[in-house]
C-alpha cells in the first residue's frame, strides 16, 4: 500500500534547511496516518462479524509501529501484543486461509480453549491436533473478510490531510512562508 504526494519547494528547502525539525514531521505524519487505518480497520473488523473479532480488534487498536529512520509504517494486528502474545492471524482474516499446510502448532490453543466447549487444558493437544489436519485437508471455512486494505483505501483523503497538516505544521513553526 502506498500514497504518492506531490510536494513544493518550500518543502524541499525546508527538507535542506531543517531535515531534523522535517523529519519529526514527517514520523508524526506517518504515527497519525497509521492510527487513522487502524481506527478504519477496526470499524471494518465489527462490520465483518467474523467470530475472531475481539482480539483482532484489541490488536489493531495499537496495531502500527514507525520506523524513524526508514520513514516507513507497517499497520497490522501482528504490530501489537495481546497479552504477550502477537495476533497472528490477521493475515488469514484479511485473506482467507485455503487447504494446505498445517497452521503451526500451539497456533490454535487459545482458541480452542475459548470458543469451543469440552476443550481443557488436558486434552487441548489433541483438539489443535485435529484441527490442524482438517485445516490442512480443507482450509478454513470462512471466505476473506478484508479489514485493512479497505480502510486504507477509505482513508487515503485523511491520511493525506494528516501528513499535509503536520508538514504545515513544521513549515510555520520554521517560519517558511
Amino acid at each position: 500500500m502506498n500514497i504518492t504526494m506531490k510536494f513544493d519547494k518550500r518543502f524541499e528547502r525546508a527538507m535542506k534547511e531543517a531535515p531534523v525539525q522535517m523529519n519529526k514531521a514527517i514520523v508524526r505524519g506517518l504515527n497519525r496516518s497509521s492510527e487513522i487505518i487502524a481506527k478504519a480497520a477496526v470499524l471494518n473488523i465489527t462490520k465483518n462479524k467474523s467470530m475472531v473479532t475481539n482480539a483482532l480488534r484489541v490488536a489493531m487498536s495499537g496495531g502500527w509501529r514507525v520506523d524513524k529512520q526508514m520513514l516507513l509504517a507497517t499497520i497490522g494486528p501482528t504490530m501489537a501484543r495481546r497479552s504477550g502474545q502477537r495476533v497472528n492471524y490477521g493475515f488469514y482474516v484479511e485473506r482467507g486461509r485455503g487447504a494446505g499446510k498445517m497452521p503451526p502448532r500451539g497456533s490454535l490453543k487459545q482458541f480452542l480453549l475459548k470458543k469451543v466447549p469440552g476443550v481443557t487444558a488436558d486434552n487441548v493437544d489433541q483438539r489443535e491436533f485435529g484441527l490442524r489436519l482438517a485445516i490442512a485437508a480443507r482450509g478454513t471455512k470462512h471466505t476473506a473478510k478484508p479489514f485493512l486494505m479497505p480502510a486504507f483505501e477509505q482513508s487515503r483523503g485523511a491520511i493525506k490531510l494528516a501528513f499535509e497538516r503536520e508538514l504545515q505544521k513544521a513549515l510555520d513553526e520554521m517560519g517558511e512562508k
